[in-house]
């Protein structure tokens, strides 16, 4: 894809990040088909609010916790947006999907797959440390915390954060399925998901054979996944760790906010490493209005 065509009525969201390439890839490749005026630039970010720009030097800021403030900022920006989760935080981009959706807001999301994750040695090294479980904005389900629930981790390269999910929830293991990205951004990241997160399936006998697939690059997919598992359970409480891929995320999200009363989100805050990731592969462009009337259908 040379050219992003963003509709001459859409806005687009974004933010340019200092730490990953393609967040910045990005920004380039939007930059061909956008006007100045369809751009509004998050220029920070923080767990209760983000602020923004936008090309004629407006600014703002948006409360995170606020469903008003929420839809204020998306009604202003118009008919249509498009968001680049590529450089967003899930503490933003979360709750921007989630609202659009509630409103009716036509949302599209934007995503830019590395070239390659960051290694030292043979580990992974794409975050300096998590901050802790706590609730994304706007999804906070206090009943929900106390059901039995099907745990459905959604595994990346980061087994030591599957691992600060089990010890830091309660969470049943025998009732756990994680959820594999296959297939991966590349052929081999099914494998190394295994090898990474070896320490629970060696330490839990069946964990492996309780293991689900959805692509890893698509939303979508996992959408569907879930709702398997939700049918599985019969309606029952589906707790959801997003600890792999962002498209995985994306989904869980979606899920989460047409499912508000069966589904709570994990999610452990981690403080991403620098240089992270290099380079952009693929861009991925996610029509989440007609997965909406695809449901409906």
């Amino acid at each position: 894809m040379d050219q992003l065509m963003v509709p001459p009525s859409a806005h687009l969201i974004c933010k340019e990040s200092p730490i990953e390439e393609r967040a910045n890839a990005s920004a380039n490749l939007r930059s061909a088909s956008l006007r100045d005026d369809q751009k509004v630039l998050v220029t920070d970010e923080g767990p209760d609010l983000f602020h923004y720009q936008t090309s004629n030097g407006h600014t703002g800021v948006v409360d995170l916790h606020s469903f008003d403030s929420l839809t204020e900022f998306l009604d202003h920006l118009g008919s249509e947006v498009w968001v680049d989760i590529t450089g967003l935080g899930h503490n933003t981009w979360a709750p921007l999907v989630r609202t659009s959706i509630q409103i009716g807001h036509p949302v599209t999301v934007i995503y830019a797959q590395p070239s390659e994750y960051a290694r030292t040695g043979e580990f992974y090294d794409l975050s300096e440390r998590v901050e802790g479980i706590r609730p994304l904005p706007g999804f906070v389900h206090l009943g929900l915390a106390e059901e039995p629930a099907v745990f459905l981790p959604l595994l990346g390269f980061e087994g030591s954060r599957f691992e600060y999910m089990v010890d830091r929830s309660d969470v049943d293991l025998q009732d756990t399925h994680p959820i594999v990205g296959a297939p991966g951004f590349f052929l081999e990241y099914v494998g190394e998901v295994y090898a990474e997160n070896r320490l629970l399936f060696e330490q839990n006998a069946g964990l492996h054979r309780r293991v689900a697939y959805a692509k890893a690059n698509c939303p979508f997919d996992l959408y569907w996944l879930l709702g398997e598992f939700q049918e599985m359970a019969g309606g029952g409480v589906l707790k959801i760790a997003m600890i792999g891929t962002k498209p995985h995320a994306l989904g869980a999200v979606i899920y989460a906010t047409m499912h508000p009363e069966s589904v709570e989100l994990l999610y452990d805050h981690p403080i991403k490493s620098k240089g992270r990731t290099t380079g952009a592969s693929k861009f991925c462009v996610y029509d989440v209005r007609a997965h909406l009337a695809s449901i409906n259908l």
